[in-house]
C-alpha cells in the first residue's frame, strides 16, 4: 500500500498516511518527554526514540508492511 507525507496535526513534525487510512507521525517531546522524539501511529502504538533520525528509520520500518 502506498504511503504519502500529508500535513501534520497539532503538534506533529510530519505525519505519513496510507491509502487505506493508517498513518504514522513524529512529535517533539515536551515536558518530560523533552529532547525526545515521539512516533506514534493510528493503531495506538507510541515510542520514544533519542534521536530524530532514529525516530524516522522507526517510522520508515512501521509503514513498511
Amino acid at each position: 500500500m502506498p504511503w504519502r507525507l500529508v500535513s501534520a496535526c497539532n503538534a506533529e513534525s510530519c505525519r505519513w498516511q496510507c491509502t487505506d487510512g493508517r498513518w504514522v507521525a513524529l512529535t517533539l517531546g515536551q515536558d518530560d518527554e523533552i529532547g525526545r522524539v515521539i512516533v506514534s501511529e493510528s493503531g495506538g502504538r507510541r515510542e520514544l526514540v533519542d534521536s530524530y533520525e532514529g525516530a524516522l528509520t522507526l517510522a520508515r520500518r512501521w509503514r513498511t508492511p
